[in-house]
């Protein structure tokens, strides 16, 4: 709590040294300005045309510690001192920053931070030892199933993780090539670890690149938060298990493959997305039911 509180202190530092301008217009970065452009302007203006002591580790501006927040900083400080604003990423607005920026932290943040220990649901009872243990894992390991299978603890199935950040999920995959398909966790970051076999994982970054593994048992690895992801069992023989914990109570799961074939979008909206034609499509919606 006490490190939350810090970062919003310094939050609002930010917010008044970005505030602190010519008149009532304010250089913010752009929304759409790629993080590689971002990073090149704080580098390229930090010393040669801004002090940038105050948004450095423990500066009074240094959070939000986001490319976004330290850009802008650089930005409107840029602007503050020469009088126009980078075009190529930053723009002039009318809104106070307190306003825009503070809506930026507040869309990024995962779980809130609670004002209690922990969290006890509508109509309980006082809790006991029993409120904070899950049982719901016993038997999974060493067991034998013929599919895919995804065993989750999280709020909706541990109520006492509620405002506690934090879940785990158990998955679980057969020999002969079994997967856990394309798909993305919009809240939360995921580290898998694995407990039996080898894995092939991968994930795809918002530049469309292609990172890709081969798990061993003990290797650990991390899928950041809202990336589209996968795992994939190949070993014709051997099973192989792992362990998933997320920074949420409610990572949340969105499938690609079901999503997209599963829930009556329109096949010639699929089709042109894809760049096939409606038959293929089609058939691809065949092999999944639909979502009621």
């Amino acid at each position: 709590m006490a490190a939350r509180q810090n970062a919003f202190s310094c939050f609002f530092l930010l917010v008044l040294c970005v505030s602190a301008c010519k008149g009532k217009d304010w250089c913010l970065t752009n929304f759409d300005t790629p993080p590689r452009i971002m990073q090149y302007y704080i580098d390229t203006y930090c010393g040669s045309s801004v002090d940038c002591g105050p948004i450095q580790y423990r500066g009074p501006c240094f959070f939000p510690d986001t490319l976004r927040g330290h850009s802008s900083w650089v930005a409107n400080e840029y602007y503050r001192k020469f009088g126009s604003c980078p075009q190529e990423i930053g723009e002039l607005i009318g809104v106070d920053p307190s306003i825009s920026l503070s809506s930026s932290w507040i869309v990024r943040a995962s779980d809130p931070d609670i004002l209690s220990d922990f969290i006890v649901p509508p109509n309980s009872t006082v809790p006991d030892g029993n409120f904070f243990t899950f049982t719901g894992m016993r038997g999974i390991l060493g067991s034998t199933i013929p599919n895919f299978k995804v065993t989750k603890a999280s709020k909706a199935e541990f109520p006492s993780l509620d405002g506690q950040s934090v879940s785990l999920a158990i998955l679980q995959y057969p020999s002969g090539g079994s997967v856990n398909p394309l798909h993305i966790h919009p809240r939360a970051s995921e580290l898998l670890f694995v407990l039996e076999g080898s894995l092939e994982v991968g994930f795809v970054d918002t530049t469309g690149k292609l990172f890709t593994q081969t798990l061993q048992l003990g290797d650990m690895f991390v899928f950041p938060k809202g990336l589209v992801h996968y795992q994939y069992n190949a070993d014709l023989k051997q099973p192989a298990t792992a362990v998933s914990a997320f920074g949420s109570a409610s990572a949340g799961t969105v499938s690609l493959p079901t999503t997209l074939f599963a829930t009556n979008v329109d096949d010639v909206v699929l089709a042109r997305s894809f760049k096939t034609d409606v038959g293929t499509i089609q058939k691809l919606k065949g092999g999944f039911g639909s979502i009621k």
